[in-house]
């Protein structure tokens, strides 16, 4: 790689002064009405649980700083022509993400237990029935606790992501709220747990950076915006 290649950590609604971000030779580069705060480095960091950790405390500052962020995953290292490319060609999508994130925190509730749905221990018969399997594991329905949990905070979430077993996780939901509604949120999510039978073993966490409602643009580009 040149040694002009960018790591990026985040993409922004707004530029943020270069004083003013969490890390000296970090800039935020323009690219059309977007923008992404990357920092000029020779080689990609390794992953280790280190590198990760930074690159969490950076995000979270440039949460702080800018009203809408939609963090990056790890190891988005590349060309500044490779930055253009891909943010031209997923503008319109990341247009919108932006607007769905600005001014908003994520929310995460863990709702402990075992899986609702396990893949079968015999391979599927057809690609179709394996994608069925796999859909229900990654993407299950909701018990009746759980969505209750999810209805009692419904006035004040703007988008939610559910995802499956993981570990002793049965279900993690991410939830997308107003920074100035996060106190209203924990206030209801714990008016409906504490009246729930049978009670419900979770974990609230947050508000984080909207890691859960940033897309995925670092695939391959071909054509235009999807």
């Amino acid at each position: 790689m040149s040694p002009h290649s960018l790591y990026v950590y985040a993409l922004l609604g707004t530029s943020i002064a270069r004083a003013r971000l969490p890390r000296r030779k970090m800039e935020v580069i323009r690219v059309g009405g977007l923008f992404a705060a990357a920092e000029r480095l020779r080689l990609r960091p390794a992953l280790t649980e280190g590198a990760l950790r930074r690159q969490y405390r950076i995000v979270v500052a440039l949460s702080r700083l800018s009203p809408a962020v939609l963090p990056v995953r790890f190891g988005a290292f590349m060309t500044g022509d490779e930055l253009a490319k891909i943010l031209h060609a997923r503008r319109s999508l990341l247009r919108r993400a932006l607007k769905q994130v600005r001014g908003r925190a994520q929310m995460t509730v863990r709702i402990f237990g075992p899986p609702l749905v396990v893949l079968p221990a015999n391979s599927p018969r057809t690609g179709a029935e394996y994608l069925r399997a796999r859909a229900a594991v990654t993407r299950p329905a909701l018990a009746p606790a759980a969505r209750a949990l999810v209805q009692a905070v419904s006035s004040v979430v703007d988008a939610q992501h559910v995802s499956g077993s993981r570990g002793g996780v049965q279900l993690t939901i991410d939830h997308l709220v107003r920074r100035s509604n996060v106190e209203r949120y924990r206030r209801q999510l714990s008016t409906c747990t504490g009246g729930l039978e049978p009670r419900l073993d979770i974990a609230v966490s947050g508000p984080w950076p909207p890691f859960a409602f940033a897309p995925d643009i670092w695939t391959p580009v071909e054509g235009g915006d999807n």
